[in-house]
């Protein structure tokens, strides 16, 4: 008997269904064009994000020609020229000069920005300025006929003097320390002094390069030849920057406006951040000390201006960092400025910057301190002797408010903290730190230390303070 199982089939019923994927967006490259320093290219000399060759010789040709406008200058080289003995006219003569001044203009611009910032005003180069320079190139021969350092001297006062006192430049022009078109006429003095008439050339255009070739090139540091355009392609227009900026964008013009100060002699105040808005930035924010000193805060100024082709008609502009200027302020100064990593601070445990910020300053008041109690103990053993205290006390007092000796490594100046330094962290890292850091500083209450940061709270007061500071 055969049986029969019933087979029990279970049917399945496979439905089809269309599932639309949306597909990745595909974002547009990062450009220059859509980023925040896109104000630049209208509101700049150069139309451009960087200063162009064309907007250089312009800069060339303005002080040129301001240089040449005084007839003291002309009738110079005119008088220096007839020593000539292949017959150069006047008129050649002075178009070597021209050239051979065209040739270096870019490092004539770069040593006059450097060497003015260490003054008061450093849209001027004053004397002390001028004769430090002088030095370092070494261009004052007391051996010379004419290059001892009173005629470098009587060059600077020469070059000062203003034969018309009613022109309206004499506004802006310091009649005791030099500006562009000046420093070009004393350079071209100083050159004939130290390489004309015949003691090394009879040629007045050899006598100019011969400066920049034995003098200025080779013997002034690094800095002093710094091209601004290269720390905006090297470190500045990245999108990691830009979106930065960007995040904090309302904040930071609200900072903008807040330093713009009236001038110190009465007045409405500007539109634009003028040196002393942005040296009361860096002075609330408590960045200037024994590592970026006030000089470096000036060259980061100074730096961050797209070049102003003419120094007196456009001095208001020539004076002042617009927003996107200041924006690059800020980077310049988050370049060189030694902050501590993200990460050390999270292994060292603070909270912020800023608690790590008060820490390195109570660490460097104490060793103040006990600097100056060195210094004082030095000087008093050796009141007892015949040689006084010497250099060495203030040495000692110096290297410990530098933080030397045993202190923790976070502490410490980092070799890279410096303009020109090779940089190991991209400069959004170093960026984020600093914002961080000023930021907080400015919010911070040494009455309520322990209270806590609040961006919108930051926000309120500085708008509060731009609109108490009146027009």
């Amino acid at each position: 008997m055969v049986c029969l199982q019933a087979i029990m089939k279970s049917q399945t019923t496979v439905t089809e269904e269309t599932v639309a994927v949306q597909l990745a967006e595909e974002r547009e490259p990062w450009a220059l064009p859509s980023s925040i320093f896109k104000a630049r290219v209208k509101e700049s000399d150069a139309r451009a994000f960087y200063d162009g060759g064309a907007t250089v010789d312009k800069m060339f040709e303005r002080d040129w020609q301001r240089a040449c406008g005084k007839e003291k200058f002309t009738s110079m080289l005119a008088r220096e020229n007839k020593g000539n003995a292949a017959g150069k006219s006047d008129k050649q003569a002075m178009q070597d000069v021209h050239d051979m001044l065209k040739k270096h203009y870019q490092a004539f611009y770069s040593v006059f920005v450097y060497y003015a910032a260490g003054g008061n005003d450093p849209y001027h180069m004053p004397l002390n300025a001028y004769s430090s320079l002088l030095d370092d190139a070494g261009i004052p021969d007391p051996e010379s006929l004419s290059c001892k350092r009173s005629d470098c001297d009587t060059i600077f006062i020469v070059c000062n003097f203003q034969p018309d006192k009613n022109s309206p430049d004499v506004a802006v022009n310091d009649e005791h320390a030099l500006m562009r078109f000046e420093f070009m006429e004393a350079v071209v003095r100083l050159a004939l002094a130290k390489y004309g008439k015949g003691q090394a050339t009879d040629d007045l255009g050899i006598a100019v390069e011969l400066l920049f070739e034995r003098n200025l090139l080779p013997r002034l540091p690094p800095m002093a030849m710094l091209v601004s355009n290269d720390f905006r392609t090297e470190r500045l227009y990245t999108e990691e920057v830009d979106l930065l900026f960007k995040q904090h964008q309302n904040l930071l013009k609200a900072l903008y406006s807040r330093y713009h100060l009236k001038p110190s002699g009465g007045g409405l105040r500007p539109k634009v951040v003028k040196l002393d808005g942005w040296l009361a930035l860096m002075t609330d924010a408590k960045l200037i000390d024994s590592q970026f000193t006030l000089a470096d805060a000036n060259l980061a100024f100074l730096w961050a201006r797209m070049y102003v082709i003419d120094e007196i008609k456009d001095y208001v502009r020539y004076t002042s960092l617009s927003f996107t200027d200041f924006l690059e302020a800020l980077g310049r100064v988050a370049d060189s400025k030694s902050l501590t990593t993200a990460s050390d601070l999270d292994a060292a445990g603070y909270s912020s910057i800023l608690e790590w910020a008060l820490e390195k300053e109570r660490m460097e008041g104490a060793n103040n301190q006990q600097g100056q109690s060195s210094a004082a103990a030095g000087s008093g053993e050796a009141a007892g002797g015949a040689t006084g205290a010497g250099p060495a006390a203030g040495e000692a007092a110096q290297g410990a408010a530098q933080l030397g000796g045993n202190v923790p490594e976070i502490f410490r100046s980092r070799p890279s903290a410096r303009f020109g330094a090779p940089k190991p962290r991209p400069l959004y890292a170093k960026l984020e730190l600093l914002l961080d850091l000023i930021f907080r500083r400015l919010y911070w209450d040494p009455a309520e230390p322990d209270s806590v940061f609040s961006y919108d709270a930051l926000m309120r007061m500085v708008k509060k303070i731009d609109k108490d500071l009146g027009p």
